[in-house]
């Protein structure tokens, strides 16, 4: 799939996202769940593209803009570290500079898949289409997730470990699952355990391995000195509704929720 291709694909994607959520802001009324809406009109976007921070995207915001408040230490920092540093490129914007991050980021990803496999055509069509997709372009971790999720792939099929563990230390300060990424690190590693491999390649092989709990213990060890508990990524998840759920919630409810 050449360049033109994806990119059209991608322009496609965002504009179909964007009419739904005009239309849908049009025919659903808003009932007030969402305590914080006032606060996004303070970026003087429409409301169709504010409404792709709803949520745990206001979060990611404030912490740009505030620091961590009392259980945002949910969220990992990477990517409000980024709005923090690029807002001055986008007139100080907070919710500008996180979609644009976010959605470049997942252009971005989805054209080095292109180029990782020769018939990932229909993979990029399919992701696409899939009907939570619109996360990937929210003001959410999920875009730029992907951008190193598939960046440490290709770099792994292509043994530039150190590129590898680049893309892997900061997946893993951009969501927990990136630490992960060590077990297809681990399968890769039990291919190359052969003799004829250079000694230099095994060992920056085994140091790449290492990358995604350096990120994980380095948020551990900033979240143990700011507030005395290491693991408050995790015990604070309730307060946002990451536990157990006592019932069925179906895909028509997300769409409404979000």
């Amino acid at each position: 799939m050449n360049l033109f291709l994806i990119l059209l694909l991608f322009l496609l994607w965002r504009i179909f996202d964007f009419l739904i959520i005009f239309f849908s802001q049009k025919i659903i009324p808003y009932l007030g769940f969402f305590p914080y809406k006032d606060e996004l009109l303070l970026f003087n976007l429409p409301n169709w593209i504010s409404a792709l921070a709803n949520f745990d995207g206001l979060h990611y915001i404030s912490i740009a803009r505030n620091g961590y408040a009392q259980y945002e230490q949910a969220f990992f920092p990477l990517y409000p570290i980024l709005i923090k540093f690029l807002t001055p490129l986008f007139s100080n914007n907070q919710l500008l500079t996180g979609l644009i991050i976010s959605n470049v980021s997942f252009f971005i990803g989805i054209t080095i898949l292109a180029r990782s496999y020769k018939d990932s055509n229909w993979i990029i069509v399919f992701l696409l289409l899939f009907p939570t997709s619109f996360f990937f372009g929210a003001v959410y971790t999920e875009g730029l997730f992907f951008l190193l999720l598939i960046s440490t792939l290709f770099f792994l099929k292509k043994e530039n470990y150190l590129l590898v563990f680049i893309f892997v230390l900061l997946a893993s300060l951009t969501r927990l699952v990136g630490v992960f990424l060590v077990i297809p690190m681990s399968f890769h590693l039990i291919q190359r355990l052969d003799p004829r491999l250079r000694g230099d390649d095994r060992k920056v092989l085994f140091i790449a391995l290492l990358a995604p709990l350096i990120g994980l213990f380095s948020y551990c060890f900033y979240l143990w000195k700011t507030t005395g508990d290491p693991f408050l990524f995790l015990t604070s998840q309730p307060v946002f509704g990451a536990n157990r759920s006592s019932h069925l919630i179906l895909l028509p409810q997300v769409y409404w929720r979000y």
